[in-house]
């Protein structure tokens, strides 16, 4: 699984169309001093429920190989870690090319 998109695609089905990139979600963490409490509320709010979402996966048959992939340096993504680990998903680490970049693409920039 794209995990990345998992996470991305929850997150603007909630808040809207983009809003992901508006909010820069991928490296928010609500840790540092000017974390904006809005953005820290909408990750919240677009928890994704990991053994629901595999549960319904396994409604249609087995789930014979089990990898997501993800940018898990992302704090976004990296809270999930323990939930996929435990339920025997193995995580493979995509770096994006470039710093502000979501595995490269250019899909993740703000509109101009």
């Amino acid at each position: 699984m794209d995990f990345d998109n998992i996470v991305t695609s929850r997150y603007n089905q909630l808040h809207g169309t983009n809003q992901f990139a508006k909010d820069k979600a991928r490296h928010h963490t609500n840790s540092h001093a000017k974390s904006d409490p809005a953005v820290t509320a909408r990750i919240q709010l677009a928890v994704i429920d990991i053994g629901a979402m595999l549960d319904y996966a396994s409604s249609f048959g087995s789930i014979v190989i089990s990898r997501a992939y993800a940018d898990w340096s992302a704090a976004v993504n990296a809270r999930y870690q323990r939930q996929l680990t435990d339920r025997a998903v193995d995580l493979i680490q995509l770096f994006p090319t470039v710093a502000s970049l979501k595995n490269g693409r250019t899909s993740d920039w703000p509109s101009m």
